[in-house]
C-alpha cells in the first residue's frame, strides 16, 4: 500500500469532514438516538465516504471535486436519518455548510494557482493539500462556537419552515457560485488581474455569507424574543384575571359581612310580626345575593391554574363539554411555570379551535374536551388531551399553528422542542373523530 498517497487522497477530501462537523454541531440537540448511536453512524459514514474518495483518487486519479454533487444526495440522506430537526432546517445547514467547505476549497486552489500556475484543477498538489487542511481547520474552529451557540439556538427555537426554506435558497446561491467559479485551468487566473479579482470575489463572498448568517439570527432572535414576552404577558393576564376575580369576590364578602347585622335585626322583627313564608322568601333573596367566587381550585400551581381557569371559561362560551382530571404538584422547580404554561395553554388553545369549528358538524355530536394533566413523583409530567376533531376542524385550526401565524414558537413545534429539551415526548394524531394530543416531560437529571 502506498502509504503517502493514501494520505494525501484522505486529506484531500477533508473539507468534506468539515462540512460534516458544521452540520452536526448546530443539531447538537436533535439527535434520533443518543450520543453513541449518533456517532457511531456519522464515522460510519464517513469511513464509507473517505473510502470510496480514496480509492476513486489512488486507483483512477479522479479527485473527488469531479463528482461532488453526485456525493451531496446521499449525505444529506445519512445526515436526515440521523438527526429529527424539520426538513427545512436540516436543508438549510446542509447548504450552509457545503457552502462554507466550498468556499475553503476554492481558496485552495487559488493557493495552489499561485504555486503551479502552469497546472489545473485535477492536479492539485500537495502543498495545496496541506493549505487546505490547515485553512478548513481554523475556519471550522473559528466557526465551531457560533454554530454551537447561536446555530444552535436557531434550531431549537426557531420554527418558521418558510424563512428557513427561503434561508436555504440564500445559501444555494454561494454553494452554486463557488463551484461554477472553480479555476479549472490555473493559467487563466494568470491573465491581466484575475488573480486578484479571484481572491477578493472568494473573500468578499465568504465574509457577506457569514453577515447574513448574523443578521438572519438577529432578525429571528429578536422576534423570537418579542413573540416569548407576548406568550408570558398573555398568561400574566390570565392570572390577573382570575386574581380580580379574587379581589372581587373579598370585596364582596366584606361588605356582606358589614350587612349581616342588619340582615340580623330584619330576620328578628319578621319573626315578630311576619309570617314563615316571608322569612323563607328574605331568606332565599339572602342566599341569591350571596358573592360567588368563579375560580375552579384545578392545582396549587396558581400560574398553571389561572391558565386552566382562563380556558375552561373559553369552552364554556363555546358550549364545549369537558372532563378534566389535574393532580399536579404545587412547586416543579425543574420546569419553569411559563414553559409548562405554554405547553398546557397551546394545546388548550388548538383543541379549543378545533371544537368551536363545530358548526359543520352533525348536531349530535357535541364538541368535547378531555384533560389530564399529572404529575409522577415530582420528576415526570404528564399532560394528555382528546378533543373532537373533523377535516373541516383540521382546516380551521390550522391557522393557529406557527406556520401559519406570526407567533413564532407558539403551536405543536413550540411543544415538541420544550419536550424535547426536558427529554420527554410530544405525540399529535387524529383517529376518526378524535384528536389526540400526548405530552411528557421529564426532570433533567
Amino acid at each position: 500500500m502506498n502509504v503517502p498517497r493514501l494520505l494525501f487522497a484522505v486529506l484531500n477530501a477533508y473539507p468534506m469532514l468539515t462540512a460534516v462537523v458544521m452540520c452536526i454541531i448546530p443539531l447538537r440537540h436533535q439527535r434520533r438516538g443518543n450520543r453513541i448511536t449518533t456517532f457511531l453512524v456519522v464515522i460510519a459514514f464517513l469511513l464509507t465516504l473517505f473510502s470510496v474518495t480514496s480509492y476513486l483518487l489512488i486507483q483512477h486519479s479522479i479527485f473527488y471535486n469531479r463528482y461532488i454533487p453526485l456525493i451531496l444526495f446521499p449525505s444529506f440522506y445519512a445526515y436526515d436519518r440521523a438527526y429529527r430537526a424539520d426538513l427545512s432546517k436540516k436543508a438549510y445547514i446542509f447548504i450552509f455548510s457545503c457552502a462554507v467547505a466550498s468556499f475553503m476549497v476554492n481558496m485552495s486552489y487559488g493557493y495552489d494557482a499561485i504555486i503551479h500556475p502552469a497546472s489545473d484543477w485535477n492536479h492539485f498538489s500537495h502543498e495545496a493539500t496541506v493549505f487546505q487542511f490547515v485553512i478548513c481547520t481554523f475556519i471550522t474552529l473559528l466557526l465551531s462556537f457560533p454554530l454551537s451557540r447561536f446555530g444552535a439556538e436557531l434550531v431549537d427555537g426557531f420554527d418558521s419552515d418558510v424563512t428557513w426554506y427561503l434561508a436555504g435558497v440564500l445559501a444555494s446561491f454561494f454553494l452554486i457560485t463557488t463551484l461554477l467559479i472553480v479555476p479549472k485551468h490555473y493559467e487563466t487566473l494568470h491573465v491581466n488581474n484575475m488573480m486578484m479579482a479571484y481572491w477578493v470575489v472568494i473573500i468578499m463572498m465568504f465574509l457577506l455569507m457569514l453577515i447574513l448568517f448574523m443578521i438572519f439570527y438577529f432578525i429571528v432572535m429578536s422576534s423570537v424574543q418579542a413573540s416569548q414576552i407576548r406568550i408570558k404577558n398573555r398568561y400574566l393576564e390570565m392570572q390577573e384575571q382570575e386574581y380580580r376575580k379574587l379581589k372581587d369576590y373579598m370585596e364582596a364578602t366584606r361588605r356582606q359581612r358589614h350587612d349581616f347585622r342588619q340582615t340580623i335585626r330584619t330576620l328578628l322583627i319578621m319573626s315578630n310580626v311576619g309570617t314563615m313564608e316571608s322569612i323563607k322568601a328574605y331568606l332565599t333573596h339572602y342566599l341569591d345575593s350571596e358573592p360567588s367566587y368563579a375560580v375552579t381550585n384545578f392545582t396549587p400551581n396558581l400560574a398553571v391554574n389561572a391558565v386552566l381557569n382562563y380556558y375552561m371559561n373559553s369552552a364554556k362560551e363555546n358550549n364545549i363539554r369537558l372532563n378534566w382530571q389535574v393532580d399536579l404538584d404545587k412547586d416543579i422547580p425543574w420546569i419553569t411555570d411559563s414553559e409548562l404554561c405554554t405547553v398546557v395553554g397551546n394545546i388548550l388553545d388548538n383543541a379549543i379551535i378545533a371544537c368551536s369549528a363545530h358548526n359543520d358538524a352533525p348536531p349530535e355530536v357535541a364538541p368535547f374536551i378531555d384533560l389530564s394533566l399529572r404529575s409522577e413523583n415530582g420528576k415526570t409530567i404528564y399532560i394528555m388531551v382528546t378533543n373532537s376533531y373533523t377535516e373541516a376542524n383540521n382546516k380551521k385550526a390550522a391557522h393557529n399553528t406557527p406556520n401559519n401565524s406570526n407567533e413564532h414558537g407558539i403551536g405543536l413545534l413550540s411543544i415538541k422542542n420544550t419536550a424535547e429539551n426536558y427529554s420527554g415526548t410530544a405525540n399529535f394524531y387524529h383517529e376518526d373523530s378524535e384528536f389526540y394530543s400526548e405530552v411528557m416531560l421529564r426532570a433533567p437529571e
